[in-house]
């Protein structure tokens, strides 16, 4: 069985990412949310409302809890727009829910959901936050600076990106910092990597050389991102039904959360294959890539270590298996047949993100896997010829 999750990846130029994240490394920022344009015609009516219908016209796919509905067949995003306008205000619900709740882990949650509003500088053309996601932005660093949790720590820096502030930091975000996460968590490699990115940035070689050393000795890496899974799931509101919970996670299972800065820090900066002739990078950059094939929680970590170790010269057999699983990964992360909100796939979407915020990404692609009855070849070969369709 296959999900319908990274339909997100594939309606924006998936192909073009997985074909760079497995060959050359991972893309330096994942993308922002795909917003597409509204189908032109969208006709309802009443059908089978569990599974595929295999007499249902061309122009129609199957909703479950609706049933068949009618769409422009030249619109491939048409059932996503449409399942999105369908459940858009049990969305907005869940989000006020976790915004009201109690615990503060949900709140975390909905607060980082609320800062993520974002639109275009007309003058600048960069992107910017809305007022309200500024206020949640700031609200959420508040939040955190009162605690001593890691993942709602990782939140709130992530959350401080200034690439979503016009390149310009927040003055809220002065009060948290990558060396606080990372003093907090000095057995975690991510801090460390994202520091390290941050000073390559800025041209400090030392403050880069000395973060890089810190995460080569680290025995974890986790950025955290699943967390966020986990406390949306634990606020989500009772009266919910299985498609506006599948419509929730859709575009936030994989490692959609996480913006692939360090990993690109690694991959195109520090170990490149000129770099790691100097002994000492090769012993760190050895240390990072197996601890990201290792202990790694999502396909930008395998990725990476895959493009890593190709250039320490780790066994083509080794590698060519880490490629080939990342393939069947995303494979594992499409929707299956030709009705994306079909009752299985939202059942399996469900499912999913169920595991991933559990265990992280890799636990709930490889279950996957191994729920669809196909090898790993078989998958991976499937998302090689689906790239070239």
């Amino acid at each position: 069985m296959l999900l319908i999750g990274a339909v997100w990846y594939a309606l924006h130029s998936a192909s073009l990412r997985e074909a760079a994240s497995i060959r050359s490394g991972p893309s330096a920022v994942a993308p922002h949310p795909f917003t597409a344009a509204r189908p032109s015609s969208i006709e309802s009516k009443r059908g089978a409302l569990n599974g595929d219908n295999k007499e249902i016209e061309d122009r129609e796919t199957v909703v479950c809890g609706v049933g068949a509905v009618q769409l422009d067949p030249k619109d491939k995003a048409a059932p996503f727009n449409y399942v999105d306008r369908l459940t858009g205000i049990a969305q907005s619900h869940w989000r006020r829910s976790l915004l009201n709740g109690d615990d503060y882990h949900e709140r975390a949650a909905g607060l980082l959901l609320q800062s993520t509003g974002w639109d275009y500088d007309p003058i600048t053309g960069m992107p910017t936050r809305t007022h309200d996601a500024e206020l949640a932005r700031d609200e959420l660093v508040q939040l955190t600076a009162g605690l001593n949790d890691l993942p709602v720590y990782a939140m709130a820096i992530r959350a401080c990106d200034p690439a979503d502030d016009g390149g310009v930091r927040g003055a809220a975000c002065n009060q948290i910092s990558l060396a606080k996460w990372a003093d907090m968590d000095p057995d975690n490699a991510a801090p460390w990597l994202e520091m390290a990115a941050a000073a390559h940035f800025r041209s400090d070689q030392a403050a880069e050389l000395d973060a890089v050393s810190h995460a080569a000795q680290a025995h974890t890496v986790d950025f955290y991102n699943d967390s966020f899974l986990a406390y949306a799931s634990a606020g989500m509101p009772s009266e919910t039904t299985a498609l506006q919970r599948a419509a929730f996670f859709q575009s936030r299972i994989g490692h959609v959360g996480g913006d692939g800065y360090a990993h690109s820090f690694v991959t195109s900066k520090y170990c490149t294959a000129a770099t790691v002739q100097n002994s000492s990078i090769h012993q760190q950059c050895e240390a990072l890539a197996e601890l990201l094939a290792d202990h790694g929680r999502n396909t930008l970590d395998v990725s990476a270590a895959a493009t890593i170790g190709t250039r320490l010269g780790w066994a083509s057999e080794r590698v060519t298996a880490m490629r080939e699983e990342v393939l069947a990964m995303f494979r594992a992360e499409t929707y299956s047949g030709r009705d994306p909100w079909s009752c299985d796939n939202v059942r399996a979407l469900t499912e999913f993100a169920g595991v991933q915020a559990r265990s992280g990404e890799l636990a709930a692609a490889r279950a996957a896997i191994q729920k669809s009855g196909k090898s790993i070849p078989e998958l991976a070969q499937e998302q090689l010829d689906s790239l070239r369709d």
